[in-house]
């Protein structure tokens, strides 16, 4: 059950959005147990985001998930994710912050897993 949150400064167009989307759904994988048929994504563009005080483009994204994930499995996938708003959005890779949230607790169609 992830759910992979992107914000960025960068305004992206519905096809790039589409191929980011499509892109996440491959690299959850990077982490055992998680695949594209559980995955929430949310891809924001063009908001106010600044880093070291600066609009320069960047993007934070947040992945959270049920349960816990191998530190080995979210570098591989911080990798891919930092990598991917390179090639797809322009941003240099020391200007993508990526976070993970780790829950114990998550519910779906009202009931908890």
């Amino acid at each position: 059950m992830p759910y992979i949150h992107l914000r960025t400064n960068v305004t992206i167009d519905k096809d790039k959005v589409l191929l980011l989307k499509a892109r996440m759904g491959q690299d959850i994988v990077d982490l055992p147990g998680k695949s594209e048929h559980w995955l929430m994504a949310e891809i924001e563009g063009a908001k106010d985001l600044f880093f070291q005080g600066k609009d320069t483009p960047c993007a934070m994204i947040q992945v959270q998930l049920y349960g816990k994930a191998t530190r080995e499995g979210k570098e591989k996938l911080s990798a891919h994710l930092t990598e991917l708003c390179h090639s797809l959005l322009g941003i240099e890779e020391d200007r993508v912050y990526v976070s993970f949230v780790e829950t114990p607790d998550w519910a779906y169609a009202g009931s908890l897993f």
